[in-house]
């Protein structure tokens, strides 16, 4: 099939200028231009730092009405309108262009603005804020404790699918039972080794097993036993998915 090559004509601050654009399918090749409608408004502080660092291509994830959804530097970002809001992985943009996302491309950080492939967006001013709950000073109440344990145990016999349910009622998992008595010991090895196994394991947009784990870090925190999380941060990287993993380096300090 014969490529098909298109030419647009765009205006912008009162100043009519002639773009080359050609398309091969969905890819793009064109100048960069800076769409002066287009700009950041905010970012998580995490994201902020890991982007700032990023360098080289970036790929295209998926591409929705008010998201873009991209891979860089080892997570997802993603490209979102203010109907979306603030997210740990938004990039929160006033207007998402109308050019065409091609599915590899570089990217750049550049003083003033940022460059996704041919999107390009102002970064002058912006607003940063911290994703990271304050777990250093979180002091659990000991009745609220109580209250949640009555509610995990009330919901387990409602969500028959879930996997761990029926361990919430006493029936025997021999991987969390294994990695639980691991962690007692401070057996380190047997904590990965159990970890992995649960990784990225069972249903959902996080899975199960993810969300066993982050569980079972937010009992470290609670019992100041925070120490104990790296070791399952780092069992559960190679083995799940690209949103968990995303959420694993917003939540480093």
């Amino acid at each position: 099939m014969a490529k098909q090559l298109l030419s647009l004509t765009l205006t912008y601050d009162e100043e009519y200028t002639r773009f080359p654009v050609s398309f091969e399918g969905e890819v793009c090749v064109s100048p960069d231009f800076v769409n002066p409608q287009s700009s950041i408004l905010a970012v998580s502080r995490p994201l902020l730092r890991r982007l700032r660092q990023a360098r080289g291509q970036a790929r295209l994830l998926g591409k929705f009405h008010r998201a873009v959804d991209l891979w860089i530097d080892g997570m997802v970002v993603a490209l979102v309108t203010p109907e979306l809001g603030n997210g740990p992985f938004h990039f929160l943009v006033s207007a998402l262009p109308d050019i065409p996302m091609p599915s590899a491309f570089p990217y750049q950080w550049a003083e003033g603005i940022v460059r996704f492939g041919p999107w390009t967006f102002r970064a002058e001013r912006f607003a940063v804020w911290e994703p990271r709950f304050p777990w250093e000073t979180f002091n659990p109440r000991p009745e609220r404790l109580t209250q949640l344990r009555l509610l995990v145990r009330a919901a387990a016999e409602r969500l028959t699918w879930s996997p761990f349910a029926g361990w919430l009622q006493g029936e025997p998992f021999p991987v969390v039972r294994q990695l639980l008595g691991a962690l007692r010991e401070a057996d380190f090895p047997t904590v990965r080794a159990a970890a992995g196994r649960l990784a990225g394991w069972g249903r959902g947009l996080t899975p199960s097993g993810d969300d066993f784990l982050a569980g079972v870090m937010l009992a470290h925190w609670t019992t100041g036993h925070a120490e104990r999380n790296d070791a399952l941060c780092a069992a559960a990287l190679p083995h799940t998915h690209r949103i968990s993993l995303s959420l694993i380096h917003i939540s480093e300090p």
